[in-house]
């Protein structure tokens, strides 16, 4: 079971950093309703694994590659 403590490691991290994971979403994805559909998606992947994320390595990179795969997933998708 998640401890408070995870919920708020997990938010500051996001927030903190979300507008760099969106930067990228948008780079595949121009469009910003879709850029910030996939967010969310990853937003929620990420929580789910976030049991899985070492601390004592940098956020981002474990990030991108949710991003990466909810990217891919869109665009398969779409087309």
């Amino acid at each position: 079971m998640e401890s408070y403590d995870d919920h708020e490691r997990f938010t500051r991290l996001l927030i903190e950093h979300e507008l760099e994971l969106l930067r990228c979403v948008m780079v595949a994805v121009p469009n910003r309703a879709d850029a910030r559909d996939i967010m969310q998606e990853c937003s929620v992947a990420l929580w789910r694994q976030f049991s899985n994320y070492d601390a004592h390595r940098p956020f981002v990179p474990w990030a991108l590659g949710f991003v990466r795969m909810e990217v891919r997933r869109f665009l398969r998708n779409s087309r």
